[in-house]
């Protein structure tokens, strides 16, 4: 079992790994995969981790929602780099399309300082950093490494992370399901196995002088023989 299963993972192990952490984060985030393995690339491409990414989206999704209700500390920057996170009408706008709004307008900007200050507020202190390098590209750059990435591997699509998602869940079932089994050989011997034990212990302790005896007189034997071939190894 174990080594068919290895056989499995070994041939796609990395593809469902991919496929269903973009799975995973396309629930966390609001994103679609295809946007979010293209933004993988470009994260890789200036150094960036896709976590890193991950958490500035959150951030910004959060802050467009608050935004949207007319709250949230991010307003101010947004409102001064005139950026909407709602369309005309009064629905959220789709994240990547602010964040392409966003990295225009913050590639526009001359100073380097300012970018930077832009960049946490919008993406967060904590990811805000990591998210610089690809704000000052601008949409167009972003979209075209986005672009040349979906060209050279074809990309991701929903439906592709979807299966690969299902399969890394029907691999942990099977692994759980072959677990379990296991556990019920084991629980059914267990009573036997306890009898033997105890029986074995009262045997034990009845004869360890005897068994003592035996096993010294054992071991002098072997000890007398590897001392006879020792003086007689020439």
């Amino acid at each position: 079992f174990w080594g068919a299963k290895r056989a499995v993972e070994s041939l796609v192990g990395t593809t469902v790994k991919a496929g269903s952490a973009f799975v995973d984060m396309s629930s966390r985030t609001g994103m679609t995969v295809e946007d979010l393995a293209g933004l993988s690339h470009v994260a890789g491409l200036v150094g960036a981790e896709m976590g890193d990414v991950e958490k500035g989206v959150k951030f910004l999704t959060n802050s467009m929602l608050d935004i949207s209700r007319g709250t949230g500390g991010a307003r101010k920057t947004f409102d001064a780099l005139g950026i909407s996170v709602t369309d005309a009408g009064g629905n959220l706008r789709p994240v990547i399309d602010v964040m392409f709004d966003a990295a225009d307008k913050i590639s526009g900007l001359k100073n380097e300082t300012l970018q930077a200050a832009y960049a946490l507020d919008i993406f967060g202190a904590r990811s805000g950093s990591k998210m610089i390098p690809i704000m000052k590209q601008g949409s167009a750059a972003i979209r075209e490494q986005i672009k040349e990435f979906e060209r050279l591997t074809g990309g991701w699509s929903g439906k592709d992370a979807a299966a690969a998602d299902a399969l890394g869940d029907t691999l942990f079932t099977l692994t759980e399901t072959f677990v379990g089994m296991k556990r019920a050989i084991a629980l059914s011997v267990i009573p036997q196995l306890t009898e033997w034990a105890k029986a074995a212990t009262e045997l034990i302790a009845k004869n360890r002088e005897m068994i003592g005896e035996k096993i010294g007189d054992w071991l002098k034997k072997i000890g007398g023989a590897l001392k006879t071939v020792w003086e007689h190894r020439d």
